[in-house]
C-alpha cells in the first residue's frame, strides 16, 4: 500500500531494513514532503512537534495494517484522523487513502483525497494510478476522467525536458528488480513450505540482479548520477539496485549517492540505509540502526549501534522517525 505502483520497496535478502514499517514502508519519504516541511518551518519559525508527528505516524501504521487486513473503512478512518495534523501530511498517504475510500466505496472521499495531493504537489503525477486496482471502482465516475486528463497534462510539462531513453530504461530496470521480489515475497509468505519453488525464484532474482547491475553500473561510469532533471523519479533505479549489489560496489558508488542527496535527487535516508548496510558486511557498528541480522533460532534483532546514545539524533538527521518507533512496529525489542 504504501507504493502507488503497490508494489513491496526493496530491502536485502539475508537483513531486514527497519526503516521499513511493516516490511511495506516507502523506500523513501518524497523530498517534496521534506522541502514543503523545511519551508513550514522557515515561514513559521517552528520546529515540528514530536509527540504530534509521532501520532500521526502511528494512524498511518495503523491505517495501512487495516489495509492489509482488507478492513477498508477502518483504514479510512485512521487515515482521517492523521490528517488532522496538518503540518505532517505526505501526499503518498492522501494517495493512499485515497485507495481505501475508493475500496470502501465512498467515492466522494477518494476524490477529495486525490485532489488534495495534487493541490499540495501541483507538479505531482503518478504513472500508475490508470492500472491502481485499488482505484478501479471509481473508473466510471466522471471525476476520474478529469483527474487523468490533469495528469496527463503534468506529466507532458514535466518531461518537456527529460532523457527519455535512459528514463524509460530506468524505469524497466527498477520493474524489473521491483516484480521479481514482489513474486519471491508472496511465494514465500503464501506456500513456505515449496523450499524449491522459492529457491527457483531466488536464482531468477539473483540472474536480474546481475543484469540489471552491469546497466546501472555502466550508466553510473559513463553518465554519472543522472539526476531528476533528466529522469524524473526513475532515478531511484540506480540505489534499487546499487543495494544488492557487493559491499565493494556499494562502497564505490556511496560518494554519487551522498551528492545525489545534496541534490534532492534521492532521499537521503536512503543513502544513510545504503552506509548502514556497508557497515553491517563490514562488520562495523551502524549509525542509523536500519540493519536487523537473524539469530541462531531465526528470530530477528537489531544490528550493533556505533552510537545508541544519538541514533535518535543521527536519525533525525536524515529524515527518520525515532528507531524506537520502528523497532516497536516490527515487532523487535531493543
Amino acid at each position: 500500500m504504501q507504493t502507488e505502483s503497490k508494489k513491496w520497496p526493496e530491502k536485502g535478502v539475508y537483513h531486514w531494513d527497519v526503516t521499513d514499517m511493516h516490511n511495506m514502508q516507502s523506500v523513501a519519504i518524497s523530498l517534496e514532503d521534506f522541502k514543503n516541511k523545511s519551508i513550514r518551518v522557515m515561514q513559521t519559525g517552528t520546529l515540528p512537534d514530536v509527540e504530534e508527528s509521532r501520532k500521526y505516524n502511528s494512524l498511518i501504521s495503523k491505517a495501512d495494517s487495516s489495509y492489509m487486513q482488507q478492513n477498508y473503512q477502518e483504514a479510512e478512518r485512521y487515515f482521517t484522523h492523521a490528517f488532522d495534523f496538518k503540518n505532517y501530511v505526505r501526499g503518498q498517504h492522501l494517495y493512499n487513502a485515497a485507495c481505501v475510500a475508493s475500496l470502501a466505496g465512498h467515492k466522494d472521499a477518494a476524490f477529495w483525497f486525490l485532489e488534495e495531493r495534487m493541490k499540495a504537489e501541483p507538479e505531482w503525477y503518478s504513472l500508475n494510478i490508470e492500472t491502481d486496482k485499488d482505484l478501479l471502482p471509481i473508473h466510471d465516475d466522471v471525476r476520474w476522467n478529469e483527474i487523468i486528463n490533469a495528469m496527463h497534462e503534468r506529466q507532458t510539462r514535466k518531461e518537456a525536458n527529460y532523457d527519455i531513453p535512459l528514463r524509460n530504461q530506468l524505469l524497466e530496470i527498477a520493474k524489473d528488480d521491483q516484480a521479481i521480489r514482489q513474486e519471491w515475497r508472496m511465494t514465500s509468505r503464501q506456500q513456505p513450505q515449496d523450499k524449491a519453488k522459492i529457491d527457483s525464484i531466488f536464482s531468477v532474482m539473483a540472474t536480474i540482479d546481475s543484469v540489471n547491475q552491469q546497466k546501472i553500473f555502466k550508466i553510473l561510469d559513463s553518465r554519472g548520477f543522472v539526476g531528476k532533471d533528466k529522469v524524473g523519479d526513475a532515478c531511484r533505479a540506480y540505489w534499487l539496485v546499487v543495494q544488492h549489489s557487493s559491499v565493494e560496489m556499494q562502497r564505490k558508488y556511496l560518494p554519487l549517492f551522498l551528492k545525489a542527496a545534496e541534490r534532492g535527487d534521492i532521499p537521503r535516508e536512503n543513502v544513510a540505509m545504503m552506509e548502514d548496510r556497508i557497515c553491517l558486511f563490514e562488520g562495523r557498528p551502524q549509525r542509523y540502526g536500519t540493519q536487523l541480522e537473524e539469530d541462531k533460532d531465526g528470530k530477528w534483532h537489531l544490528y550493533k549501534l556505533e552510537n545508541p546514545e544519538k541514533v535518535d539524533e543521527y536519525r533525525k538527521s536524515v529524515g527518520m522517525g525515532t528507531l524506537s518507533d520502528y523497532l516497536k512496529m516490527m515487532g523487535i525489542k531493543l
